[in-house]
């Protein structure tokens, strides 16, 4: 695989859920997918992924990505694992979140085979800066 593939695949999976599309996540991800979400959340295989996605996407959750902006992907074509700087914005649950945050990628086979997720606190500050 290479950058461009990896970065295909990557795009792939977020579009899917920017459009919520089942079959188009489906079609990146491997059947033995591991998923570890930012809030400790572990999705296994295929299965265990869709039923999260269908749930999250349902009443009552009623989850909708609005923008998921990537901003950088560092890819090493050795180990075929991927690094990826994001900008997530989403209603859940009646609520909108906007936070910055990282996903690590392995990849086997030209389909994603782990993804493990990072949030960062959207308001960040200098604390030694000597501009307050």
């Amino acid at each position: 695989m290479n950058r461009q593939q990896v970065s295909d695949l990557i795009c792939s999976y977020v579009h899917a859920w920017e459009q919520q599309d089942l079959d188009w996540a489906l079609g990146v991800l491997a059947e033995e997918i591991v998923i570890v979400e930012n809030d400790g959340s572990v999705y296994n295989g295929l299965e265990e992924f869709k039923a999260w996605f269908q749930d999250w996407h349902a009443p009552p959750n009623s989850g909708r990505v609005r923008r998921w902006q990537i901003y950088r992907i560092l890819f090493d074509e050795q180990t075929l694992q991927a690094a990826v700087d994001w900008e997530f914005e989403c209603a859940f649950e009646g609520r909108d979140y906007v936070f910055p945050g990282a996903s690590l990628l392995d990849f086997s086979g030209g389909l994603i085979t782990r993804i493990q997720e990072y949030r960062m606190d959207k308001d960040q500050h200098r604390p030694y800066s000597t501009h307050h």
